[in-house]
């Protein structure tokens, strides 16, 4: 099988949609980024469980403090 990348932007915000950018402040999500980090989410998780699966285990690893 062939290596897949995912690539994934930020989650939406009121200051990405008023095209300000920011690297420092925290701005909360708005409720189209929380959907779309809860997407992402499913498709990063799904094939973890598979390779778990095949590994004979029953959970997938857990990421290391650093992976986050």
């Amino acid at each position: 099988m062939a290596p897949r990348i995912l690539l994934a932007r930020h989650g939406q915000t009121e200051w990405s949609l008023s095209g300000k950018h920011t690297g420092r402040t925290d701005i909360p999500l708005l409720d189209e980024g929380r959907r779309g980090a809860k997407l992402l989410g499913e498709r990063l998780h799904a094939p973890l469980e598979r390779a778990a699966r095949r590994r004979g285990r029953h959970q997938p690893p857990r990421p290391r403090q650093g992976d986050l």
